[in-house]
């Protein structure tokens, strides 16, 4: 048996866990966790739809790293203990915010072939952009995209950060966004796109903020 760590939420919290969740105490926040069976490997999207769940419930959970398990709920509140101060700072950093991604392909600032739009539900969240960092084709192409975004965007982004597309044809320009402006992040991305001549950008989002989180629990 082992004890699997999806992420941190806030304290007070009054958001119920879905079905088999729990929500644990600790000196970090309130940690929600699920026992794991002998053997049993969580799939990967679990931790994804979980801290949906936390952010569609209104609140703004930290994730913790994808897979983090522990022997038992001993084992995890003595980790989180540790890192407590680390959770909370983080906390209080995507407080009342969002993961919002702008995906434009090579085809959109006059590249090759226009790859699809990413599918980000099949993988967990921390996982997916973990992976698809890696993959970063254009470094140049992708920083022009961030450098104009951020200008466009002005203080609707409190963060932003560079990702891949796993095709390598585009890339994905992450931002920590409060969550009552995201309409106001959407419009102002379709502007973006008309000023700048962009042929096709794709919104993506709002996400638990797995670019703007790093789980310092181990």
């Amino acid at each position: 048996m082992s004890v699997l760590l999806y992420g941190v939420l806030p304290e007070p919290c009054d958001a119920a866990p879905p079905a088999g969740v729990r929500a644990l105490d600790t000196p970090a926040g309130v940690a929600w966790v699920r026992t794991l069976a002998p053997d049993e490997s969580p799939a990967p999207a679990e931790q994804r739809a979980t801290l949906r769940h936390a952010l569609d419930s209104g609140r703004t959970p930290a994730p913790a790293r994808a897979g983090s398990r522990f022997a038992d709920d001993d084992a995890l509140l003595a980790a989180l203990a540790r890192s407590a101060e680390a959770w909370r700072t983080a906390l209080e950093r995507v407080r009342d915010r969002v993961e919002m991604m702008v995906f434009v392909p090579e085809s959109g600032l006059g590249g090759e072939p226009e790859s699809r739009v990413p599918s980000p539900d099949s993988r967990s969240g921390r996982a997916y952009l973990e992976q698809v960092k890696t993959r970063l084709a254009s470094t140049e192409v992708a920083e022009r995209w961030r450098v104009e975004l951020r200008a466009a965007l002005g203080d609707l982004a409190a963060d932003d950060a560079v990702i891949a597309h796993p095709s390598g044809h585009g890339a994905l320009v992450s931002h920590l966004v409060p969550r009552e402006r995201v309409d106001a992040y959407r419009a102002c991305v379709t502007a973006w796109r008309a000023a700048a001549g962009v042929p096709r950008a794709v919104v993506l989002g709002p996400w638990p903020p797995f670019s703007f989180v790093s789980d310092e629990s181990r």
